[in-house]
């Protein structure tokens, strides 16, 4: 990396920055420095171990001039997120009254709902187990008789319409008083409570456990079925 390559080479620019963070972010050159260090970086060569040391400082100066970016952002939306923190704060108090409100009314509708579909559901019960009975009733009457082929019609007949009978239908629609209406659907949902017997299909790779075994201290782990275990160098400039 030659002077003409680099705007780092003078020993006063390869001294890392003295000002703190919040003087330095006050310079008024700061915005048109980190561009120049941006335009340094992509001239920049590293072919021996001078060249390597002046691209360390280099990283370091990019590395400062992050967290000044960093800095000035903050110093504009620190007041805003404030701001829309407090006027938010009672909208949110307010929200959270009301949506814990509807689900109190929703948990008491979906109750009598459940009351009324199940109320419906034995009388409906009830009346397929009286058409069975008449039916079956029917056919021994018939069948002491002797009119076993006529006993059989009737008893598939009485079997047909205690089917037809079927289930009560469950609540669908309702409107409210004051006009509007409501619709009740029914969603699935699940609990897990063993996750060994869990299929692999329905399961995901933890990144997280992964990570940390393979670069903890104490016996990290290199091989991993499935997985490819690999080293990549990576620069820390402190």
């Amino acid at each position: 990396m030659t002077e003409q390559q680099n705007e780092l080479v003078t020993q006063e620019e390869a001294q890392p920055p003295g000002p703190p963070l919040v003087q330095y972010n006050k310079d008024p050159a700061i915005r048109t420095r980190g561009y120049e260090l941006v335009a340094s970086a992509n001239k920049a060569s590293c072919l021996d171990e001078e060249q390597r040391g002046l691209c360390i400082t280099l990283d370091d100066y990019l590395k400062v001039q992050l967290q000044v970016i960093d800095e000035r952002r903050k110093l504009v939306t620190a007041p805003m997120d404030q701001a829309k923190a407090a006027v938010m704060e009672p909208f949110n108090a307010e929200k959270k009254a009301m949506t814990a409100a509807r689900e109190r009314v929703q948990k008491l509708i979906l109750a009598f709902n459940e009351k009324k579909d199940a109320e419906a559901r034995a009388l409906a019960e009830e009346g397929r187990k009286a058409q069975e009975e008449e039916a079956l009733a029917n056919a021994e009457a018939m069948a002491e008789a002797g009119r076993h082929e006529e006993a059989e019609n009737v008893l598939q007949e009485g079997a047909e319409m205690a089917e037809a009978v079927g289930g009560a239908p469950e609540t669908k629609t309702v409107r409210g008083v004051g006009g509007g209406t409501a619709s009740f659907t029914e969603v699935w949902k699940f609990e897990i409570q063993e996750p060994s017997l869990i299929p692999r299909i329905y399961c995901i790779p933890d990144d997280k456990l992964i990570r940390e075994a393979i670069r903890r201290k104490d016996e990290p782990v290199r091989e991993i079925p499935g997985v490819r275990v690999y080293s990549e160098k990576k620069m820390v400039n402190r």
